[in-house]
């Protein structure tokens, strides 16, 4: 029994010498205190007093922000922005409106797409018509038909990119309501 329990204590002794030298981490000696201004900083294994810095985890960090400062934004795409400026009643023909179209974007559209004249609520419903092509800062009035006279008071939904063919800087300014 008495070699039983020593050989047990022997082999306890023994795995924990091995344990701890496996564990143990290096020995840097003791972290020095250093004077107003500077830290501590482990190189090559020995403590050294430095000036704090800042250094990049790894060499090829510029590689991967392309020549960009940090933080900086792309520049967003030049786009169009159809927007209905002016919707009015045509003279002597009841049945046409008169709607005004402008690109506030910073770039033409290269795409065709639609304006879409809707009466609310009634049996008229959509007129569609090809919308015009602008250059950035250009508007162009063009005229909508429906198929008979919308009453006094209807109201008129005019949407300009009515199709979303065109990929605009802004696509919640499209519509605007009307008041025959």
């Amino acid at each position: 029994m008495k070699s039983l329990t020593l050989k047990t204590t022997l082999i306890a002794i023994a795995l924990t010498a091995v344990a701890s030298s496996s564990f143990a981490a290096p020995n840097n000696g003791p972290k020095p205190h250093c004077q107003l201004g500077k830290i501590a900083v482990l190189e090559d294994g020995m403590w050294q007093c430095k000036q704090p810095s800042i250094k990049a985890a790894d060499s090829n960090m510029e590689s991967h922000t392309k020549g960009k400062k940090l933080g900086q934004k792309k520049p967003e795409r030049a786009r169009p922005d159809y927007v209905i400026t002016k919707v009015s009643r045509t003279q002597g023909n009841d049945k046409m409106l008169a709607v005004t179209v402008t690109n506030q974007g910073a770039d033409a559209s290269v795409v065709g797409s639609e304006l879409y004249a809707t009466v609310m609520g009634g049996d008229i419903g959509t007129a569609a018509i090809p919308m015009p092509e602008l250059k950035a800062g250009q508007s162009q009035t063009t005229f909508v038909s429906f198929n008979q006279a919308p009453d006094r008071g209807s109201r008129i939904r005019v949407m300009a990119d009515g199709n979303k063919h065109i990929k605009e800087s802004k696509e919640n300014n499209n519509t605007k309501y009307f008041t025959y």
